[in-house]
């Protein structure tokens, strides 16, 4: 007699967990490309169990208004990671913050976020809880994402919006963070590509466009061919020697960032010119 199949057993909190976060990110990014209309604005009083997460630039969390100190890095990482990986098991942790070389490391992270986090926050149960192999944060912990709240704003007056111009989790490196930088990066240049293709379009801002496509990837070439002939054509030497300057390090191999922060300040500086702020 042949053996029977056994039941395939479904973890319902990992699963559920993982569809929420897909939904969250699918939200973001309807908002950012217009999708999704914004709701009213109104005001917002700071939850006794919520965390106030910034992933824009160097990352930043705050509860009640007071910036929490983390011993160490990881633990902030830790942190970040549960919140954009609902349900994690040791492996996963261990693999995607530790490169798999100290199975101890996790276990001290996740009792020094639990002791920061229940010095600041009133829960019922642990900060980070373990369900079967799987530890996320507390279903108590309210998660204020600023990632959740941006909206398809490229152009703010004469501001670029933040996310155009930071790095998502500034100052970390590993892997998964990477993989997350990769798909922000990706909505921020579908919105801009979208932004490029509006009719009648003045010359300058659309300068400023691809100057932001560059920021977010440098090997973007048919960008950067924009930007060395509209600064040529608009006679805005800066711009076009940074340009020139990022060709030369890219046909070298070598590093761009500084020439990526160069592109970042002169669409800043353009911007702020008032012939582009009535657009």
């Amino acid at each position: 007699m042949s053996e029977k199949t056994p039941p395939v057993r479904l973890d319902f909190d990992r699963l559920q967990a993982w569809v929420s976060t897909q939904l969250a990110s699918i939200q973001t990014t309807m908002k950012m490309m217009g999708a999704v209309p914004l709701q009213a604005a109104g005001p917002v009083l700071a939850h006794p169990r919520e965390l106030r997460v910034c992933t824009l630039g160097l990352p930043e969390v705050f509860c009640q208004g007071t910036r929490l100190e983390f011993p160490y890095q990881k633990v902030q990482e830790l942190l970040l990671y549960l919140i954009f990986n609902p349900s994690a098991s040791k492996d996963q942790l261990l693999e995607d913050l530790w490169d798999g070389k100290s199975a101890d490391s996790v276990y001290t992270a996740i009792r020094q976020l639990r002791r920061l986090l229940k010095d600041h926050l009133h829960l019922a149960e642990e900060a980070v809880v373990k369900k079967g192999r799987y530890y996320s944060l507390s279903a108590e912990i309210q998660i204020g994402l600023d990632l959740h709240t941006l909206d398809n704003t490229v152009f703010r007056g004469t501001k670029i919006a933040p996310q155009y111009l930071c790095v998502l989790m500034e100052g970390l490196d590993s892997s998964w963070i990477e993989e997350q930088r990769l798909l922000f990066n990706k909505t921020l240049l579908a919105r801009l590509e979208q932004e490029t293709q509006h009719p009648q379009l003045p010359l300058e801002r659309l300068l400023v466009l691809h100057l932001l496509v560059l920021v977010r990837d440098v090997f973007q070439t048919a960008a950067l061919d924009v930007v060395l002939r509209l600064s040529r054509d608009l006679g805005f030497a800066a711009v076009q020697r940074a340009a020139q300057q990022l060709v030369h390090a890219l046909n070298e191999g070598s590093s761009t960032e500084f020439q990526v922060a160069q592109l970042r300040d002169l669409a800043v500086e353009l911007l702020e010119n008032q012939r582009l702020s009535a657009v």
